[in-house]
């Protein structure tokens, strides 16, 4: 017992001086400084940024396109039915009037 007291005592006072004492930290040879590490990673951090911003618009941009496509298409379709009434009538208005005068149609 008195063994263990004394191996617990000096276990305790290793501690303690240990804590009062801490190492240093040893300076790693492999630390850069934080400006140096910014500039190395700048240029691949943009590069990224605008390949995943280049993706982005591309995808918008064709949305942008079909959605356009689409729109064109179903007012194109709209107004050619009603140009091609308007213009049956009026083709029908000018044979009337031809008739009348008595001129000859083409």
């Amino acid at each position: 017992m008195d063994r263990d007291k004394k191996a617990a005592q000096a276990l305790s006072a290793a501690l303690a001086a240990h804590l009062a004492n801490p190492p240093t930290p040893a300076a790693s040879p492999t630390s850069l400084p934080q400006e140096y590490i910014l500039q190395i990673l700048d240029e691949p951090i943009q590069d990224s940024v605008r390949a995943h911003i280049k993706q982005l618009l591309n995808r918008l941009r064709t949305d942008v396109e079909n959605m356009m496509r689409t729109k064109n298409d179903e007012l194109y379709g709209a107004l050619w039915g009603r140009l091609t009434l308007t213009m049956k009538m009026v083709d029908a208005i000018a044979r009337k009037v031809n008739q009348e005068t008595g001129e000859v149609t083409t």
